[in-house]
């Protein structure tokens, strides 16, 4: 499984390769393209929209920060991440795994999200 930057389009490798390995575990992959669906979650005014997305196995989120400060997603046990995000970038994750997982943003834990994967 390969990273991408999706700023760059570029591989990512070193301290990006150990997530790889994490996600790769949970049924995730953070590989931009191999979804065949890709929701959209934007961040403004320091909230998630939609702040519940229900989604099938195999589709990807991408969140996209179109506020004034850097946000996270970072799934409340840490299980999955997509690393700070300034403003005007997004970071997509493919699930692969069908659960119900609750996310924050690390900077401002008052922003919740949830993500409600059901099976193919």
């Amino acid at each position: 499984m390969r990273l991408m930057d999706l700023r760059s389009g570029r591989r990512c490798g070193g301290a990006l390769a150990g997530a790889a390995i994490t996600l790769s575990m949970l049924g995730l992959s953070a590989l931009a393209g191999e979804a065949t669906v890709v929701h959209r979650v934007a961040i403004e005014e320091f909230v998630f929209a939609p702040a519940t997305l229900e989604m099938r196995q195999g589709e990807a989120i991408e969140w996209i920060n179109r506020d004034i400060v850097s946000h996270t997603a970072t799934e409340d046990s840490g299980a999955w991440d997509t690393g700070p995000l300034p403003r005007g970038q997004s970071a997509r994750i493919i699930f692969s795994s069908p659960g119900a997982m609750e996310y924050f943003c690390v900077y401002h834990p008052t922003m919740r999200g949830r993500v409600v994967v059901t099976a193919k």
